[in-house]
């Protein structure tokens, strides 16, 4: 918790730092873009998981419940890196 709120700081120190695209190999690619496929590498294992305790009977709509957890998956990445 604590190197996630000094990273936070960091970032908030260094607000005027915009992003840089990624190079991949000669490809430039958006962050975010990156940061999707790194949160869908963690949401995977995270659904099967899901599925095996069987969550969908806590949850009326489950593909609701899938998006919000990838979604809270998602700000986390972006907020650690």
């Amino acid at each position: 918790m604590r190197a996630i709120l000094r990273q936070w700081r960091f970032n908030s120190l260094h607000k005027g730092a915009m992003l840089q695209e990624i190079d991949l190999t000669g490809i430039y690619v958006a962050p975010f873009a990156l940061y999707m496929v790194m949160a869908g590498i963690i949401f995977v294992p995270l659904r099967f998981y899901f599925d095996r305790i069987e969550i969908q009977r806590w949850f009326w709509h489950r593909a609701l419940f899938d998006m919000a957890a990838f979604v809270i998956i998602l700000s986390l990445v972006g907020l650690v890196f």
